[in-house]
């Protein structure tokens, strides 16, 4: 029973964040409204990449360095792919 809930999960969640990603490109619709799923776009990819750098901190903080390090450097790369992708994303070149 987990199982098929946690697919039932995946597959909403996939689809709304494909959707959401798509209508925030998306000419059709009022600028505001592009922007508002901008935002959220944004926040979603703020708060995951935060996560990283709250463990890296708290690592440091228990003396654990070479994890800190390690998560640290991970949520540089996410946050490195994120700005590139957003670039590529909503570049004013069609």
């Amino acid at each position: 029973m987990e199982i098929i809930f946690e697919i039932i999960l995946e597959l909403f969640l996939e689809i709304t964040g494909k959707g959401i990603y798509e209508a925030s490109k998306s000419s059709r619709l009022p600028k505001p409204l592009r922007l508002i799923l901008k935002a959220m776009i944004l926040l979603f990819f703020a708060a995951f990449i935060g996560m990283f750098f709250l463990i890296a901190f708290l690592m440091f903080r228990n003396d654990n360095v070479i994890l800190g390090i390690i998560m640290a450097l991970v949520g540089l790369c996410f946050l490195f792919f994120f700005i590139r992708k957003l670039r590529q994303a909503y570049s004013s070149k069609k």
